[in-house]
């Protein structure tokens, strides 16, 4: 069995925001000038965050042992509603990276936006994320 299939690909719920505060706490370093520029998240700050949000879907990853280890956001375009959505937001633990975590996150993006009639889904990334790149390439998304 394959090492991602351990994890669990689930909805977001405010039972996620200690965990996730966590991870973004981790993986503060991976984005260009910091993703908490400086601020360490706090589960209140991850849920003051996420009660502010309106996304199509918003999943989290845990791990065996329940830890929150990835996240993911889907939107609905506001130019184009109900003809496109966008990945907003999507971030794997430093520590869980390479496990395919990201590419089942965008999986189940790309099959709710079929699923419900968007014809059109995008995403981008910074031209340095040289990680991110070749992976969204595979899932079918094109530079």
């Amino acid at each position: 069995m394959s090492q991602s299939l351990e994890f669990n690909i689930e909805p977001y719920s405010h039972s996620h925001d200690a965990g996730l505060a966590a991870m973004w706490n981790a993986s503060d370093q991976q984005w260009p000038g910091g993703f908490t520029k400086g601020v360490p998240m706090t589960a209140a700050r991850v849920a003051d965050w996420m009660d502010k949000q309106v996304t199509l879907m918003r999943l989290v990853v845990t791990s065996p042992a329940g830890e929150v280890v990835a996240y993911g956001s889907l939107w609905d375009e506001p130019s184009q509603r109900g003809r496109s959505c966008y990945v907003d937001l999507l971030n794997v633990h430093p520590d869980y990276q390479a496990r395919s975590l990201c590419r089942r996150m965008l999986t189940s993006m790309v099959d709710f936006a079929t699923e419900h009639g968007y014809p059109r889904m995008t995403i981008g990334t910074w031209s340095a994320n040289l990680k991110a790149v070749p992976l969204y390439k595979k899932v079918g998304f094109q530079w």
